[in-house]
């Protein structure tokens, strides 16, 4: 065999050592980003879509929010109904900068499909209406940061209160509801939207 001939077999089979370990380097790589991936998913909050979820996104925008769980017996289904109407009420420029968000308290159960089929039960438009689950930790964080009460029996009975709450532009809390009365909220909800544009 000729000197050439040596070199050139030495030289492909370099390149298709280069070539396998490449592979293999590409393929450790490909599945650490999946497990980094799905790893943040699971950590984080996330909307009716599976899209992460966190107060920050509202920035700038006048929210009112709800929690809500989708097995409830009555309360929720009727508070959704009635903040329903008063999204038909708002404007498609209002709706462009309120937002309405309900946060289940009941994540373990409550999937994003669920909330999805819960919301276009009643006629939900998700335009400018989220509503979201995740990790109970993540989620009881979300709820203490608004006191709102929360209890969990052992036999997975949930009880809530049914307080709403409208944050404004500035990321304050502006105002509580212990009852959904939808004329006095429109108004309280313009107004901080108005004042919020102004800062």
């Amino acid at each position: 065999m000729s000197c050439n001939a040596s070199q050139l077999i030495r030289y492909l089979m370099l390149i298709l050592m280069c070539t396998a370990f490449c592979s293999i380097a590409q393929a450790h790589t490909s599945e650490h980003e999946t497990t980094i991936a799905s790893s943040h998913t699971i950590e984080t909050l996330v909307d009716q879509h599976g899209n992460a979820f966190s107060m920050e996104l509202l920035e700038g925008k006048t929210v009112l929010l709800n929690f809500i769980f989708t097995q409830c017996p009555g309360p929720c289904p009727v508070q959704t109904v009635q903040l329903q109407s008063l999204q038909d009420q708002l404007s498609t420029t209002e709706k462009s900068s309120i937002q309405l968000l309900s946060i289940s308290v009941d994540p373990n159960n409550d999937t994003p499909e669920r909330l999805v089929e819960f919301a276009r039960k009643r006629q939900v438009s998700f335009d400018n209406w989220s509503f979201v689950t995740g990790p109970a930790e993540k989620v009881d964080e979300l709820i203490a940061s608004f006191g709102a009460e929360v209890s969990r029996a052992a036999d997975s009975t949930l009880e809530h209160s049914l307080t709403l709450y409208l944050v404004g532009v500035d990321g304050e809390l502006w105002q509580s509801y212990s009852s959904l009365v939808i004329d006095r909220m429109l108004l309280d909800m313009r107004t901080a939207n108005r004042l919020g544009a102004n800062l």
